[in-house]
């Protein structure tokens, strides 16, 4: 295991004997908040954020096509998580590394085993999107199976790995520098059970954060697999707000590696508590998980501001055609592109005159240098972030606007900042 797990020896909850915390076992279940706790305010203000309605009524006031931008945006924060979720695990692959390599035509990546690690979790969340999108997400032994094999295809066995993938441990194990001993891999099945069970209960949705905040740590507790467990439980909590419907489509934004595991000391500070079992200690997990859900959303809420968005791609619409990757044509199409989110030939034409045969051929390199794509089966266009200046603009005016965490994720040796002395 190559995760490191903070031991905060000073605190009560490790003062104690720290052999109770593998030993002892209560059945997971609800806890319930006093009314005037934090966590009741954190569930009050997050309702709000939770109404789809509440949303779309911010985003009508603007001049955006909704779905458009909701869904182009979607690959950048599914990107940023996935290379998230690897750098805790010690892969320390940046941003700028990552882009590089998979926005550009070089192929060379795919024997890279760090970059494919991060395409696999890419992947496995649009594996959860497929399903969720179906209308069938039931979180069950073989959806969970199927994630783990996801996270570790065509990887090298040689590397960090689990040779039964898909199948629960046959043997015990340790974490490296934590006084928590997983269960013994014979009751893994029974508490694996156990748990999917309480993830499919239908509970009133007020409890829905709660279930959340319990199931991630559960899942950590119990340890199902050889390997690949925090990964793992990344995908699971994401999964869940889908489950879940919270906050309906802003969850595809959620960056659940930011939510829990960045801000690493707090993290494992309150996944150590809550082994205890004990109502206080759990709720406090609970608190932690909320306050991080809730900074989480109103950074996504405020992503949909107007002016925010026109002030991205017009900068970096000068950018381009300054280090000429377009010509002015293209910055045309492009400016009306970011205006109407939808554009086709003749909407081109009527608005600059060009002929349609100019037209075709600058929508063509557009999308050669991923710029914008074709809706399936139709000839209007949509615009995308996959080209390399966009995609780093973008994801610098994140970090300088609203999720300055972020900024960690371009920065080679940042896991030395968090590991213990």
């Amino acid at each position: 295991m190559r995760v490191k797990i903070l031991i905060h020896k000073k605190s009560k909850f490790l003062t104690q004997n720290s052999q109770k915390m593998g030993n002892t076992y209560d059945k997971i279940q609800i806890v319930e908040p006093k009314f005037g706790s934090k966590i009741t305010r954190n569930i009050f203000e997050l309702e709000e954020l939770r109404d789809s309605n509440n949303l779309l009524r911010i985003l009508d006031r603007s001049n955006i096509n909704y779905w458009h931008v909701f869904f182009s945006f979607i690959p950048i924060f599914q990107t940023l998580e996935s290379i998230a979720s690897a750098r805790i695990e010690w892969n320390h692959t940046t941003v700028s590394e990552f882009i590089n390599k998979m926005y550009s035509n070089n192929k060379k990546w795919s024997k890279d085993e760090k970059i494919k690690e991060i395409n696999n979790n890419i992947k496995a969340r649009d594996y959860i999107d497929e399903i969720y999108n179906s209308w069938n997400l039931e979180i069950n032994r073989k959806f969970i199976s199927e994630l783990h094999i996801l996270l570790m295809k065509d990887l090298d066995p040689k590397e960090e790995w689990d040779y039964n993938p898909w199948k629960y441990r046959k043997k015990n194990v340790s974490i490296s520098l934590s006084s928590h001993i997983p269960p013994d891999y014979t009751q893994v099945a029974s508490y694996m059970d156990e748990l999917i069970n309480f993830i499919n209960t239908n509970d009133d949705r007020m409890y829905d954060l709660i279930k959340i905040a319990l199931i991630h740590h559960r899942f950590v507790w119990i340890h199902p697999f050889g390997n690949w467990n925090w990964r793992m439980v990344r995908l699971l909590t994401y999964a869940l707000f889908l489950k879940y419907w919270y906050a309906f489509n802003q969850v595809n934004l959620m960056n659940t590696s930011s939510l829990f595991c960045l801000n690493r000391e707090e993290y494992y500070k309150y996944l150590n508590i809550a082994d205890w079992w004990d109502k206080e200690w759990l709720l406090k997990r609970c608190e932690f998980a909320t306050s991080s859900i809730c900074a989480e959303l109103k950074n996504i809420k405020k992503f949909f501001d107007i002016e925010f968005v026109d002030s991205i791609l017009e900068k970096w619409i000068k950018k381009l055609r300054t280090e000429k990757e377009i010509d002015d044509k293209e910055a045309d199409i492009l400016t009306l592109l970011y205006l109407k989110w939808q554009i086709d030939n003749k909407t081109v034409q009527k608005c600059f005159k060009y002929n349609t045969s100019i037209i075709s051929r600058k929508f063509r390199h557009l999308k050669e240098i991923w710029l914008l794509r074709n809706i399936e089966k139709t000839k209007q266009y949509v615009p995308i972030y996959r080209n390399q200046i966009l995609f780093m603009d973008i994801y610098h005016n994140l970090i300088k606007e609203w999720f300055s965490s972020w900024s960690i994720l371009d920065e080679p040796e940042w896991l030395s900042e968090v590991l213990p002395k």
